[in-house]
């Protein structure tokens, strides 16, 4: 998934806990608002530089002009519904891809150590396959212990077909790819 189908998707399901969703979708949207994050900072620090006399009025009396407060309340409400419930649904499908529940989400309020955890669980891959929150968003993948030779003993009429398929694309890659390298090479050194 790329950065604006993540953003586009994270917006969409704002207010949708349940299924679940990959790293990239994750990650994007993180990278986004943390872009916008400064873009905000930037612009409300250049405002308060722009406009000395709100400096000014908070030095001498300690608070921000009522005026001034109520475009900071709006811009919370705007910041809750733009930037933390689509965050707070993402985690929680992202955590819901890892098979893990969306009230792992408290574990960050662990001191020391619950923000790294939380981390860890969001970096994790996403179950492979079907699990108790939905289907698999990259569709099926195919893991290194699903290969039948992993799988335990063998029918030994699987092995040797096996065996045979794979002693076939040997020769096929032998004669598409190895012999005519090598006769290249006897034509070049003339031999």
């Amino acid at each position: 998934m790329g950065f604006f189908s993540a953003i586009k998707t994270c917006y969409m399901k704002s207010f949708t806990f349940s299924g679940r969703a990959t790293r990239s979708e994750y990650w994007w949207f993180v990278l986004f608002q943390t872009l916008l994050g400064f873009g905000i900072s930037a612009w409300f620090i250049s405002y308060l530089l722009a406009n000395p006399q709100i400096l000014e009025d908070m030095k001498y009396s300690g608070t921000l002009p009522a005026g001034f407060m109520n475009n900071v309340w709006l811009i919370t409400a705007a910041n809750f519904l733009l930037f933390f419930m689509p965050s707070l649904s993402a985690m929680v499908r992202r955590l819901h891809d890892t098979d893990r529940s969306g009230w792992w989400y408290f574990i960050m309020f662990v001191p020391l150590i619950g923000g790294i955890w939380m981390l860890v669980l969001l970096c994790l891959p996403g179950s492979n396959g079907r699990n108790g929150y939905g289907p698999d968003p990259l569709g099926p993948r195919r893991r290194l212990n699903d290969h039948p030779a992993l799988m335990g003993e063998l029918d030994p009429e699987i092995k040797a077909a096996m065996r045979e398929r794979q002693q076939a694309d040997f020769k096929e890659y032998y004669k598409s790819r190895v012999l005519p390298q090598i006769q290249q090479n006897k034509a070049a050194r003339g031999v």
